[in-house]
């Protein structure tokens, strides 16, 4: 197993000093972990970090060794799924010397809070009809994924999910619940109460559509603000489960005798006629399909996608025969964006934007300013899901704006949904003007602080041609011609 080894000095305190070096014994890699604390559950805490070889900074998940912190860990190992947060590393060890073991998982940093806690208690600002539709997409996206790799989330739910409005992103967290269905019979199922299915409270079969419901609960949360079902604070945890039956049942109506032959603890809630043994008082309530679309038509939803809506929500909030996920992704819902895959070079950090193309003059001078409101900004400094949700363009045309340092470039595109968009030349090119502007700018720069001298202009002088003797003195003096001899 691989370790981890805390190469500060020990302390007898009970607070762990900060910052805290972690060292996998097993990679040699170094992380700090500092102080700053992004979140605190039940389970253990995720504090910022930084990845000591790269410098990029980091998550770092910290929490009571157990047999769920090794669940989690073999999840974050195993599984392989879109918008999900990436995991780099699963190691075990101790924050303090003196302390019990801990699990340790370090992913990409997420800085920005959960759904709940960004639209709906801290600023007060709901989610737009186009936004949910793209949750609802990248959502679908992610089940369907873990479904083909036999693997139940268990804990869908807004707490757990980490949309950026800007990039258009979402980034599902925490695979604490997460387990593989052929370890459901042996390991223990952690959720949350508000969110499960019926079948959790019967002892049904537990399978992949068990998130299925789950997300038509988020979902309906998010377009309406309310809980699909609730349970007074007060009631006791063991009539929590005939409460909350019972809610589901005034809502969709009751479980067929097919179902409910194949659930465990049918007959500890049910009598043998199919009615509840202990009916409770219930206030009354409108269908939810009625609160739905009136919730939808309050919030300007566009008139052709709120059928659409409502429908996927009836296939997901239902006992049985739960829609797959794959066959969901083909709802007309869908219609009005496209999916792509980015791919990019990680070491060339840099803005992009995306947009359509429309009536758009084009140049490549062009600025995000002059696009107005843009369709997709992606900082990639930061952490980024590859997979795209844009806006679909009727011509399939979209203008990409690359950014660095004040320095553009502008192209058109053509994206196809499903597609690849690399970026990878257009970041070589950014590159390479980029550091033409600094060596301009230098040279200015240079030149304004040290002004050119200029030197005084030359003369053409015709060169003179000097005549120069080196004999001595007295063989410059004046002889007489010798005589000739007589012959």
């Amino acid at each position: 197993m691989t370790q981890v080894t805390r190469t500060n000095p020990a302390s007898t305190s009970a607070v762990p000093i900060f910052p805290i070096e972690l060292v996998n014994s097993q990679t040699q890699r170094i992380y700090s972990v500092t102080s700053k604390l992004l979140g605190k559950g039940g389970f253990g805490s995720v504090r910022e970090g930084v990845d000591c070889l790269t410098g990029s900074p980091v998550g770092i998940k910290t929490q009571k060794d157990s047999a769920v912190s090794k669940s989690e860990a073999l999840m974050s190992k195993i599984i392989r799924a879109p918008h999900l947060v990436s995991c780099r590393a699963a190691f075990e060890g101790s924050l303090q010397s003196d302390s019990a073991s801990e699990s340790h998982i370090v992913m990409d940093l997420i800085k920005e809070v959960n759904i709940i806690d960004a639209f709906y208690i801290s600023n007060q600002v709901r989610l737009t009809p186009r936004q949910i539709i793209t949750i609802t997409r990248q959502s679908l996206e992610f089940l369907d994924a873990l479904g083909h790799q036999e693997i139940v989330y268990f804990d869908v739910k807004p707490q757990n999910m980490i949309f950026r409005p800007k990039c258009g992103s979402l980034t599902f967290i925490d695979l604490g619940g997460a387990r593989q269905l052929k370890d459901i019979p042996t390991v223990g199922i952690i959720t949350t109460r508000m969110y499960c299915a019926p079948e959790y409270f019967l002892r049904g079969k537990l399978t992949p559509a068990f998130d299925l419901w789950s997300l038509g609960v988020t979902l309906y949360s998010l377009c309406t603000g309310f809980r699909f079902v609730n349970t007074p604070n007060e009631m006791p945890k063991e009539q929590q489960g005939n409460y909350f039956l019972q809610s589901i049942a005034q809502r969709i109506g009751k479980p067929s005798a097919e179902f409910l032959k194949g659930c465990k603890k049918t007959e500890h809630y049910f009598n043998e006629s199919g009615e509840f043994r202990n009916p409770v008082s219930l206030p009354p309530i409108k269908c939810w399909k009625e609160i739905v679309r009136n919730m939808c038509q309050i919030n300007l939803w566009p008139n052709e996608s709120i059928s659409p809506f409502i429908e996927l929500l009836g296939q997901l909030l239902r006992y049985e025969n739960r829609t797959a996920a794959e066959e969901l992704l083909k709802s007309p819902l869908f219609d009005k964006e496209i999916v792509t895959h980015l791919e990019y070079d990680r070491r060339q950090k840099c803005k992009i934007y995306i947009h359509r193309s429309l009536e758009i003059p084009f140049s490549q001078t062009l600025k995000p300013a002059d696009l107005g409101v843009v369709d997709l900004t992606i900082d990639l400094t930061e952490s980024v899901d590859p997979c795209l949700h844009i806006p679909r363009d009727p011509k399939a045309n979209y203008i990409l704006i690359l950014e660095k340092e004040d320095v553009y470039l502008a192209y058109r595109i053509s994206l196809k949904d499903g597609g690849m968009l690399d970026i990878k030349p257009y970041q070589v090119e950014l590159a390479q003007l980029t550091s033409k502007a600094k060596r301009n700018l230098f040279q200015t720069l240079d030149e304004a602080e040290n002004p050119p001298v200029k030197k005084a202009r030359k003369e053409n002088i015709p060169p003179q041609i000097v005549h120069l003797d080196f004999r001595p003195a007295s063989s410059t003096r004046s002889r007489k011609p010798m005589a000739q001899k007589k012959r």
